[in-house]
């Protein structure tokens, strides 16, 4: 089941009756936003679920798109989670549009993978990236890039690939988690080896492509990438992209003018009843 929480909701606040006072505090309030995707049914079912070819736009089942062949499963035989996974062959790219999840400092993406090592040139990676023009996933630039190739990890340092660390064997469950700063332009990669119960962090890895968490709320999406041989084979499961609750500035302002309201009403009250 794919579930996606809109971020923005009016809010209307009153305050205990017991103060005899009661204001309404309105505005746009960004909650946690989720994307949460697990690939279970009913929204996805068994079987290729993309068609071929670019289609530039996420349109796909459980709006998903493809950028490249469309060897994208979602099997119930090869699972890492749940009932069913996504099961990637041959050169595939996956997409889904993650904007509008209130993106701050401390937003996280997080993925399952199981990759395969059928040929040392394999590789499964793990992406997140924005489209420069929103919805049209031809546009997307990358942001974040962790590769896992041959029992080796690396990372995107900037355009720089550096080791993330972390070493794995063949059909290994990988929980990969990224934790970004949009105020320095950075991200913290954690990879946890579920099947050896080993952690290895790499922390401030700048983005492969900057941009502002505003952008990011505008276009984000995310990627998952197998490149592998005809015999190699990537499973992915539980994406999970969390942004962060913060009020708008006119939701505190009014937040803060109420809040002053009560002190001053407090105030008098208590001189009138000293005198």
């Amino acid at each position: 089941m794919r579930s996606f929480v809109n971020p923005y909701h009016n809010a209307a606040t009153c305050m205990a009756a017991t103060l005899g006072i009661c204001f309404v505090f309105v505005g746009s309030v960004i909650q946690a936003g989720v994307l949460d995707i697990d690939f279970e049914p009913p929204t996805y079912t068994g079987g290729t679920f993309i068609a071929s070819g670019i289609t530039n736009s996420f349109n796909g089942e459980g709006g998903w798109d493809s950028r490249f062949d469309p060897n994208l499963q979602v099997s119930t035989t090869n699972v890492i989670a749940g009932t069913q996974s996504l099961y990637m062959t041959g050169n595939s790219y996956g997409v889904h549009d993650a904007s509008g999840l209130g993106y701050v400092d401390g937003a996280t993406y997080s993925v399952l993978l199981q990759p395969s090592t059928a040929n040392s040139s394999d590789e499964s990676i793990v992406q997140l990236g924005v489209c420069t023009t929103p919805g049209d996933s031809s546009t997307i630039q990358t942001v974040s890039y962790a590769i896992f190739q041959n029992g080796a990890t690396s990372v995107y340092n900037g355009h720089t690939l550096v080791s993330a660390g972390a070493s794995y064997s063949a059909n290994d469950v990988l929980q990969v988690t990224e934790t970004f700063n949009f105020t320095a332009g950075t991200f913290d990669l954690s990879i946890h080896d579920l099947t050896s119960n080993t952690t290895s962090t790499t922390p401030g890895n700048q983005f492969y492509n900057s941009f502002s968490a505003a952008a990011f709320n505008a276009g984000a999406a995310v990627g998952l990438v197998s490149q592998t041989s005809p015999n190699g084979n990537t499973v992915f499961d539980n994406v999970v992209v969390t942004g962060s609750a913060v009020p708008e500035p006119s939701s505190l302002a009014l937040l803060f003018v109420a809040g002053l309201g009560l002190v001053v009403r407090r105030m008098r009250r208590n001189r009138a009843e000293r005198t």
